[in-house]
């Protein structure tokens, strides 16, 4: 919500055509002056969980976004089932851009098997700085995520960092 994005392709890969985007917002959060709901070739798809306000899901919905509704997991939303549901309208593979809570649940349910990490030239620190994961972490480094295949390319004045998980995931959609 901070970062305000349109989530559209800005590439001409797939005849430049916009992805699905799917906003994981449990308690449909979600400012009806978001970008996201004014761009794009076609409406994103708002996760909401069961508890979400019905007022604010009418409200996105009448600003064009479609509602989904999403059991609750163990931090928020269930993610097997939206991916799932994400399945059963043929999307096989999904690019995450999200916070850390999103990041380390995907990562938790073992659903990442490639990571793409841009890094600006910049130092933030505090505790109002982004953070890549969240939670508790690891207790020992031997237990953390591992990347293979690693590869290190400068895109403008970022760093990007890109690899594919030692241990990849079973697939979650059949």
């Amino acid at each position: 919500m901070k970062d305000d994005p349109l989530l559209t392709t800005r590439l001409d890969t797939h005849g430049g055509r916009d992805p699905l985007r799917v906003i994981v917002d449990s308690r449909a959060r979600l400012p009806v002056s978001a970008k996201l709901l004014k761009t794009g070739s076609r409406p994103p798809v708002v996760a909401v969980g069961p508890d979400a306000p019905q007022h604010r899901c009418d409200v996105l919905k009448k600003v064009g976004a479609e509602i989904v509704v999403i059991p609750k997991g163990e931090r928020g939303l269930s993610l097997p089932d939206l991916m799932a549901t994400l399945g059963r309208r043929e999307v096989t593979s999904m690019m995450i851009e999200g916070g850390g809570r999103l990041s380390t649940s995907a990562l938790q349910a073992g659903m990442v098997d490639k990571v793409i990490l841009m890094i600006a030239p910049m130092l933030i620190g505090g505790t109002r700085a982004p953070t890549l994961l969240q939670g508790e972490g690891v207790e020992k480094l031997s237990e953390a995520f591992r990347l293979q295949e690693v590869k290190v390319e400068s895109v403008g004045e970022d760093l990007m960092v890109e690899g594919y998980l030692t241990d990849p995931p079973q697939p979650l959609l059949e």
